[in-house]
């Protein structure tokens, strides 16, 4: 049997079950269509009862208010200022900039994309050119709060061969993340049970002995428990990043911890081992749970 053949039939098999599928379903559709018109007195009083009673439920267990609360952080207040390229022997390598939050929450993993005019471009259609931090700047800055940090730039060919630090057309925008539970605050917490924590929480890294470069990384700190429930599980997350821009996420789950209304628990112990001195570590509580 011939190719042409072998795939004419394997075609005309494959049309006619897509044909019998089409066609079964089509019927399908039609037969529910016709239930529901032929008995429209009770399926069109149905619909309309589940619709109102979803809406209804929506409105009195005040989700909507909650919903609302996420819309409230502002990301445009989050901004960069003071943005100063770094030069070396090797160009420019490195950028520092002040991260100013005037948001209401505190934002975490600050880094920046920017933008610039490179003098190879100047006679080009496209003059800009894009360039990355290589890693973030893990730790928080809280409502209110500027920090001057300096953060490494993704290898650039541009910057490499820069003789000056005045760099034309530069600019620099944030990205980040942001703690959700700082957005509940007052009687609003009760939407949110890790708003209702008071967390202190601290990392510490330890160099393993006669192990080369190897690295604990531990945390330290209390849990209050200013609920009306019981916690069952904590869960810590650390990010820590490398000298080469890579970012680990390493968790400890704190289990079994039936910590009542007004209970104080203690962090500490060993979240991970890397094989690097972390040139960045955030710790966070990243999830409260009852015991339910």
């Amino acid at each position: 049997m011939s190719k042409q053949v072998e795939w004419t039939i394997k075609g005309g098999i494959i049309g006619g079950l897509f044909g019998v599928g089409m066609h079964l379903l089509f019927r399908m559709l039609l037969s529910i269509l016709g239930i529901f018109f032929a008995y429209w007195y009770i399926t069109i009083p149905l619909v309309a009862y589940f619709y109102v009673a979803n809406k209804i439920s929506y409105w009195w267990n005040n989700e909507a208010e909650r919903d609302a609360i996420y819309e409230t952080f502002q990301p445009d207040r989050v901004i960069l200022s003071g943005i100063r390229p770094v030069m070396t022997t090797g160009g420019i390598r490195f950028i520092e900039f002040d991260i100013n939050n005037n948001a209401n929450a505190r934002v975490y993993r600050v880094s920046a994309t920017c933008m610039y005019e490179p003098e190879e471009l100047e006679d080009e259609e496209y003059k800009s050119a894009r360039v990355y931090t290589e890693h973030a700047y893990a730790e928080h800055v809280k409502p209110g709060e500027t920090k001057r940090v300096r953060l490494p730039l993704q290898p650039d060919s541009y910057l490499w061969r820069a003789k000056s630090e005045n760099l034309k057309g530069l600019r620099c925008e944030p990205r980040f993340d942001y703690e959700v539970s700082d957005l509940f605050q007052g009687d609003m917490k009760k939407w949110r049970l890790d708003s209702q924590v008071d967390v202190i929480l601290n990392h510490v890294i330890t160099p393993r002995k006669n192990w080369g470069n190897r690295h604990f990384v531990e945390v330290q700190g209390h849990l209050t428990n200013n609920s009306k429930v019981t916690i069952g599980t904590v869960n810590v997350l650390c990010d820590v990043t490398n000298d080469a821009g890579f970012t680990d996420s390493h968790a400890k789950h704190y289990n079994k911890l039936n910590l009542k209304p007004g209970e104080t628990m203690r962090f500490d112990g060993r979240v991970t081992e890397v094989t690097y001195k972390p040139v960045a570590t955030l710790c966070r509580v990243n999830g409260v749970h009852t015991t339910d």
